[in-house]
């Protein structure tokens, strides 16, 4: 296909593409003013082709983290988030046999061996500290805890 044939195959196809709207905006029923029951103000309508006043919608923010678990820690032991957040943390066990848990939230991952992972996923809908630990034996009292912190 040649130059030419290319540029005329474009401009017919805008053409099309103008005429179709031209045609669709003019079957469109726009009010008269002369026939509003004698009255000079235009009757209010509404332009389906008009734009949509777009709606103040507020998604909760997705906060992700990743904990490493091992003998017996977290890194880090210290998350913050905000209330109304949507929390993802993916649990890495590293060594030995750990959980994940926050009560508050219901948050529990599977119990892992060292290598594996899993995903937690909670919205935090209550402000305040939140400890997190591993719920394994007596690892909580070991030490393998953090804390949960969700702000205003």
């Amino acid at each position: 296909m040649n130059k030419g044939t290319l540029i005329g195959l474009i401009i017919l196809i805008i053409i099309i593409v103008g005429g179709y709207f031209i045609y669709k905006n003019s079957n469109s029923s726009t009010p008269n003013p002369a026939t509003n029951g004698g009255t000079s103000a235009p009757l209010e309508t509404t332009n389906p082709n008009a734009a949509l006043p777009l709606m103040a919608t507020t998604t909760p923010a997705v906060k992700e983290f990743t904990v490493s678990g091992k003998n017996y820690s977290f890194t880090p032991n210290t998350l913050t988030v905000k209330k109304g957040d949507h929390v993802k943390i993916t649990f890495v066990d590293t060594q030995g046999m750990h959980n994940f848990k926050i009560d508050e939230f219901n948050a529990l991952s599977k119990t892992l061996k060292g290598g594996s992972q899993d995903v937690v996923e909670f919205t935090a809908d209550k402000t305040g500290q939140f400890q997190y630990y591993c719920a394994v034996g007596q690892h909580r009292a070991m030490g393998m805890w953090g804390t949960l912190t969700v702000t205003e």
